[in-house]
């Protein structure tokens, strides 16, 4: 036996019948072919039965050299049909067949066809037409239908690179439409942004549908409400005074939105403002206003009373200045600034020329509202003044932090930054914020008001931390984190509303100060810019036009809120705070699993006018277990790593009726890790009336938690987890959950936190040692008055507070001030007793017992950083 294709005599036929162009043959498409369906099969046929080596594709020269290892190459196979998928219109395709037998290849020719035309299945003359402008904002899009389409895809958005690659399963998708209504009503559209829109067209091929992918469309609408005011700048700089400058101001009025938006304007034919971000700092739909200084473009002492001018207000940058030329009236406006001082001089400024302000993508954008910010008109060089007692303006509404409305005053604020009259050689010169050589500031540093600030803050137990940071980056974080930021330059000072991180260290910076000293005004908002490589600002003419950034002076709270329940409505708070029992037909709000039911109070109130009701039912056995729980989960991992944040505090408000049971906190980050600490005093929830509890967030660092990432905070009653031994049941209040800094508030500080240091320690029993021994009469019979006594508290007991206790020994000093016993009644000179009352709690009371060591003239160190429990 013998195979035909192995035998040579086929084998010579067959070498013969390629040679004579026999090979593959009767190409389907035929050679050259036109308009061939974009879902064709080719096919062949042979003279013999062989195998085939199949190359395909778009370039001419490639297929005829193509071998096996091509990108051409499509395989080998026994059948004369090949399925190349959907073919793309309007191209033409080249392909070639090769006749295999055993190791015997022969090429054969390439043959070509060209698909039908695009214009056959695509939706062409969109309406409005393609880079449209000024299109209205209820505006219709329509086309004209794709030839043989049975009906469009719709895609519509505001990003096109959505648009361009969006599927049916895109949220841009906007649903199939019969081709006989080719029209779109996207609704009201946003002024001044622009849109993106495909129109697919669906073709009926019978067994399926074969679907063409439009072209991606955009159009820009018209400007809404904005409108623009122009003026010509006069500045008085501290006495220099200039008139018709070249500088020009624009207040640009504008409706809130949620993208960033960028702001161009052209001016006679000159780009002056390019692709400056523009956050809506008050709020989306809030009308707003932002000012914006451009070069007139003539020459200083020039009146100009007209101009010309387009702008292009929208969410994506521009490449294109803007090119219409719409008139306008410019009007005059005065400014009235003095830099102040530094050092010892007064500073003179120059004012410097005008030049475009440009901006870029926005990298980081941070919004900040700002719509509250208060503003105390100033006289001429009070800026600093005004800008501290702003911020206690702000601060105190946003965080109600109870200051009284006597001490936000300019002239109050003033004693915070060492306000006053400057005198050179007996002749005053001028006043403001100088600076006492003599008062210890850091080396280096000129017109530190904010030192100043800082000192009157502790002193006047304001809760608010100062500080200053010298990284504009950093900005960003603070900003986010809703503190309040003033920038400093050279000669101003500034709060800063916004900022945006436009890269390579360059910053668009909007700042909110009072631009017309000693005049009705009002508090202006305009845009800055940093440029990392000149290290300085621009854009704002006499205020921080070339100056350069000493350093931004951040203020906060010394309390982060977490929840204070205020933001709820009624049968809202379940939608962050889960429970066990309430009963909800809405999927998204699952039972937890223990015996909690939770809701919202505004009877029993800490602070505000809501709290959270929390019943615990731990004797029925619920799927967890006998407890009960709370938690929220955060749509963003929280960062707890904030600068002093050293303990996680809450309000409680038990009842006498309540049964005996332990309180805890949990926490969970992002990685899953759960820690839990629990309030050790049972008949805590038994007291009638509110109390503090805090817990040190180090004790979660140490279990291993990463504070930097927390995903959910639990508040519970009973032991987390227990599923054998049932428990109590009663109803516990929660309010104000804050995060604290080392020196907390009074009305945050847990139970025996005598320092305010938000964790109870040896540190509360040195305090109370210390101040008591101070004052009181010891007995010191070896010392004299000039020497010390050492001290050794042996036996600190604490009753009715967190159980009793008795702790390990603390060594003190005291100063002998009399040679005499304490307690007459029980005269022993080497030991002292004493009882501290809880001032937050009569019933609790700490029993402290001194034994004399000895006396030396060498003081003792004290360890007050042991854990008190």
């Amino acid at each position: 036996m013998f195979s035909k294709l192995t035998h040579p005599l086929f084998l010579v036929l067959l070498l013969t019948l390629a040679n004579s162009g026999w090979a593959a043959m009767n190409p389907n498409p035929s050679d050259g072919a036109t308009d061939v369906p974009l879902i064709a099969s080719l096919s062949w046929s042979s003279f013999f039965e062989v195998q085939y080596d199949v190359y395909f594709g778009t370039d001419m020269e490639a297929v005829a050299a193509a071998h096996r290892l091509s990108p051409e190459y499509r395989g080998r196979q026994w059948d004369t049909t090949y399925d190349p998928d959907f073919l793309t219109p309007g191209t033409t395709y080249y392909w070639r067949i090769d006749d295999v037998s055993g190791e015997l290849i022969f090429p054969g020719p390439v043959w070509s066809f060209t698909t039908e035309s695009m214009s056959f299945t695509m939706a062409t003359n969109p309406n409005p037409h393609d880079h449209a402008t000024d299109v209205p904002p209820d505006a219709i899009i329509s086309w004209t239908a794709a030839p043989g389409a049975y009906a469009h895809d719709v895609y519509f958005g505001t990003d096109p690179e959505a648009i361009s690659e969006a599927s049916k399963d895109s949220p841009e998708y906007r649903g199939r439409q019969e081709a006989e209504f080719n029209a779109y009503d996207p609704g009201p559209l946003q002024p001044s942004r622009s849109y993106y829109w495909r129109i697919d067209a669906v073709v009926d091929m019978g067994m399926y549908y074969v679907v063409y992918v439009g072209f991606t469309w955009d159009f820009t609408t018209a400007s809404g409400d904005e409108s623009l005011v122009f003026a010509q700048m006069d500045f008085d700089l501290d006495g220099m005074i200039y008139t018709d400058t070249e500088w020009g101001a624009v207040d640009f009025s504008f409706v809130g939105q949620e993208p960033i938006m960028y702001f161009n304007l052209a001016v006679n034919g000159t780009w002056q403002v390019q692709n400056i971000p523009v956050l809506s700092i008050e709020g989306v739909d809030v009308e707003q206003t932002m000012t914006y200084h451009f070069d007139l473009g003539t020459d200083r002492g020039i009146n100009v009373d007209g101009l010309n001018y387009d702008y292009v207000f929208t969410p994506d940058i521009i490449d294109t200045m803007p090119a219409r030329s719409i008139p306008a009236t410019v009007v005059e406006r005065e400014v009235v600034f003095s830099p102040g001082a530094i050092e010892t001089e007064i500073v003179s400024m120059s004012l410097v020329s005008a030049k475009p302000l440009i901006g870029g993508a926005a990298k980081t954008p941070t919004k900040y509202a700002h719509k509250d910010f208060p503003n105390q008109e100033c006289d001429a060089n009070e800026c600093s003044p005004t800008a501290v007692s702003n911020s206690l303006k702000f601060l105190n509404k946003k965080w109600s932090l109870g200051i009284k409305d006597d001490k936000l005053t300019i002239d109050e604020m003033k004693k915070a930054t060492n306000w006053g009259e400057k005198k050179i050689g007996g002749k005053v010169v001028g006043t403001g914020c100088w600076i006492d050589p003599d008062s210890g500031r850091p080396a280096g540093e000129r017109n530190a008001w904010w030192e100043d600030k800082k000192k009157y803050m502790k002193d006047n137990k304001y809760p608010i931390t100062t500080r200053k940071i010298t990284d504009l980056a950093k900005i960003v974080d603070e900003i986010k984190d809703g503190q309040d930021v003033e920038l400093q330059g050279d000669w101003h000072t500034a709060a800063i509303v916004g900022i945006t991180d436009l890269g390579g260290g360059k910053f668009s910076i909007d700042v909110a100060h009072d631009t017309e000293q000693g005049k009705a005004g009002g508090t202006k908002t305009e845009t800055i810019t940093y440029d990392p490589n000149t290290k300085e600002f621009s854009g704002s003419p006499g205020f921080f036009d070339g100056s350069s950034f000493r350093y931004a002076v951040v203020e906060c709270p010394s309390y982060y809120v977490l929840d204070g329940f205020e933001s709820y409505l009624p049968g809202e708070i379940l939608v962050s705070w889960t429970d066990g029992m309430s009963v909800s037909t809405d999927p998204d709000l699952p039972s937890n699993g223990t015996g909690s039911k939770v809701d919202l109070s505004t009877v029993t109130v800490h602070g505000g006018e809501q709290s959270m009701a929390f019943e615990y039912r731990n004797g029925q056995e619920w799927p967890e277990g006998f407890y009960s729980e709370t938690g929220r989960t955060f749509e963003t991992p929280q960062d707890w790593t904030r600068p002093g944040m050293e303990a996680l505090s809450l309000w409680f408000h038990g009842n006498p009726e309540n049964d005996p049971e332990q309180m805890y906190v949990a926490l969970q980050d992002s990685g899953g890790r759960t820690w839990v600490v629990y309030n050790d005093n049972p008949f805590a929830l038994q007291g009638d009336d509110w109390q503090p509890w805090s817990v040190g967030l180090q004790q979660f660092t140490d279990a291993g938690l990463d504070l930097g990432s927390i995903g959910t905070t639990y508040i519970g009653v009973g032991t987390r987890g227990e599923t054998t031994t049932p428990g109590g049941t009663g109803v516990v209040h929660f309010d104000d959950i804050v995060l604290c800094t080392p020196t907390c508030l009074a009305e945050h500080a847990p139970l025996g936190d005598v320092n305010l240091d938000c964790v109870v320690d040896f540190a509360d029993v040195a305090t109370v040692a210390n101040s008591w021994l101070a004052t009181m009469p010891l007995a010191c019979p070896s010392c004299t008055a000039d020497k010390k006594c050492r001290y050794t508290l042996n036996a600190i007991s604490w009753v009715n507070c967190f159980g009793d206790w008795t702790g390990p020994e603390l060594d003190l000093d005291a100063k002998c001030v009399a040679n005499r016993c304490l307690n007459t009644s029980d005269c022993d000179p080497t030991i002292i007793y004493k009882e501290y009352e809880d001032p937050n709690n009569p019933s609790c009371y700490m029993k402290l017992t001194w034994k004399l060591d000895d006396c030396t003239e060498t003081l003792v160190e004290r360890d007050c950083n042991k854990p008190f429990k």
